[in-house]
């Protein structure tokens, strides 16, 4: 299951006719979403995964005292009224702000803000989206276009409808064109820490029934996404056919598609944010933070995914320069981080090698081919320091833009399917 921030909510309207595109799928295998600009740094990115990160990739697991019969959990539970500016109150609840630009590592926390919960099919995906990369929701129908659906987010409307008018001065029959409201989304109750905990009753509000109505209206809207008309001779983003009169809901990433299913969340269902606090001193025993908040409107379940990228064979051609450019990089990456804490420090070999490979081991004399196209070496302290910006090298983070997220992404599902073939004795298969 995985948690997505609305960033960009609205999308653009379009009027008018639909969209043509070409008429096979090569659009949506071509097509390209930017991300933030913290992907393109890979901030999120670890040089070297551990064994036990491969084993349970993208798949968490509880702290061991979560689930130990003879602890039982006391919570100490403060409420805090929300506000623009909300911030940390104290050790035991953590409350902070939700920026609608999205610019750090604290921007990304489930804690505030609007999300989309997806629950995947598949016990383990080909491929999984890495921290902070974009997607899109996107609906597509296929039918009459007088009959589109609209969406929260915009995207492709029903087509004009003609009303006739009488116009007072030249007493003739004007056509006149009118389309229909476009709503922010459905509106959904948002629960209080309160509410949740049972501590309050949720009654039933005067003038709900004069409201029946609207809120009709309201649910025929697509909750999340922009709608998009298929033209009758373009087959679509997945492997099956969209039949005639249906609306399909489907993530767009440059990693993958995937068709999605709405499903509605219970009303006692909610939220529970874990983190490991921060132990201060001798009396303080750490524990946990725990957070609850409503859970998300939009629930969906994903369902086969189709990848567009090709994941590196161990041991390949295209692994093997993905991995040359991947080493240099986070090698330079790291001198630059050692020289920033202390000033002209430089790392030895050994320190590069034991941050860089310290589960993956490489031979000695590739390690070293690949710290010389970034640093230079000081043969009388035997330390190696990032080189000065020139023609052989262009700093540290034009050598990040030389690698797409989506490749690391590749990168790591392969390490990560190579050492489950590892766990069950599958090893001649790619050695």
């Amino acid at each position: 299951m995985q948690l997505f921030h609305i960033c960009f909510k609205g999308g653009t309207e379009r009027t008018g006719r639909p969209t043509r595109q070409i008429a096979t799928a090569s659009h949506y295998d071509t097509e390209n979403i930017e991300h933030l600009e913290i992907v393109y740094n890979h901030v999120f990115v670890r040089a070297d995964l551990r064994t036990s990160e491969l084993r349970q990739f993208h798949r968490p697991r509880l702290f061991g005292s979560l689930v130990r019969a003879n602890k039982p959990w006391q919570l100490q539970i403060r409420c805090a009224p929300k506000g623009k500016n909300m911030q940390k109150i104290d050790e035991g609840a953590v409350i902070a702000s939700h920026a609608s630009t999205i610019r750090s590592k604290a921007d990304l926390s489930p804690i505030d803000g609007n999300l989309v919960c997806l629950e995947y099919s598949e016990e383990r995906p080909p491929l999984h989206l890495g921290k902070g990369m974009a997607s899109k929701i996107v609906n597509f129908y296929r039918g009459n276009k007088a009959n589109i659906p609209i969406s929260a987010g915009g995207g492709d409307i029903p087509i004009k409808k003609r009303n006739n008018r009488e116009n007072s001065e030249n007493d003739e029959n004007v056509l006149e064109y009118t389309r229909p409201n476009l709503l922010s989304g459905p509106k959904v109750f948002k629960k209080g820490i309160k509410d949740i905990l049972g501590l309050v009753s949720h009654e039933k509000k005067r003038g709900d029934d004069d409201n029946k109505e609207e809120k009709k209206e309201e649910s025929s809207i697509l909750p999340e996404g922009v709608t998009e008309c298929l033209q009758h001779n373009v087959h679509g983003p997945f492997l099956g056919a969209i039949e005639e009169g249906v609306t399909q809901t489907g993530i767009i990433s440059n990693l993958y598609t995937a068709p999605m299913f709405l499903h509605k969340p219970r009303s006692s269902d909610f939220l529970m944010i874990l983190n490991k606090k921060r132990n201060n001193g001798k009396n303080d025993s750490g524990g946990l933070n725990v957070l609850l908040r409503d859970f998300p409107s939009s629930l969906y379940c994903v369902g086969q995914i189709e990848p567009k990228v090709k994941v590196f064979g161990p041991k390949t051609a295209p692994e093997k320069t993905f991995v040359h450019s991947f080493i240099t990089y986070q090698i330079a990456k790291a001198l630059q981080r050692a020289e920033y804490e202390v000033e002209d420090q430089g790392m030895t070999f050994e320190e590069i090698n034991e941050r860089i490979c310290a589960n993956t081991p490489m031979q000695a004399n590739a390690l070293r081919g690949r710290i010389k196209v970034v640093a230079n070496y000081d043969k009388n302290t035997s330390i190696w320091r990032i080189k000065p910006l020139g023609e052989d090298f262009h700093g540290v983070e034009a050598a990040g833009r030389k690698i797409d997220p989506e490749s690391i992404c590749a990168y790591e599902s392969a390490c990560a399917a190579t050492r489950r073939l590892k766990d069950i004795g599958l090893k001649d298969l790619f050695t």
